[in-house]
């Protein structure tokens, strides 16, 4: 498994999930996800996948903002930057799988 930002893990109840953080000196609890509705908790999942890359999308959008302002942006890096979106938005869509 790669090392994320933030990992999601199972609690005793269906409806939760806990949020910890694993960089390196910033390791912590983010915190507790509770679902809305005990109905809709394929929904949850979807959900908590969005939720726990959102710092790998913050960083690619900082980048992206980052390099567009400086006019030091290629093409070349544009296409990185659309494959590690396309790479993010996959792992978004894939069946929740941590522990």
């Amino acid at each position: 498994m790669r090392t994320r930002a933030w990992l999601v893990a199972d609690t005793v109840r269906t409806d939760r999930k806990d949020i910890f953080c694993f960089v390196e000196g910033e390791q912590h609890h983010v915190g507790t996800l509770i679902s809305g509705s005990r109905k809709y908790l394929h929904r949850f999942e979807n959900e908590v996948s969005l939720i726990r890359r959102s710092p790998e999308m913050k960083r690619l959008l900082q980048s992206l903002v980052d390099e567009g302002r400086s006019n030091s942006i290629s093409l070349d890096r544009i296409q990185q930057l659309a494959m590690d979106a396309r790479i993010i938005l996959n792992e978004i869509e894939a069946p929740y799988e941590e522990g």
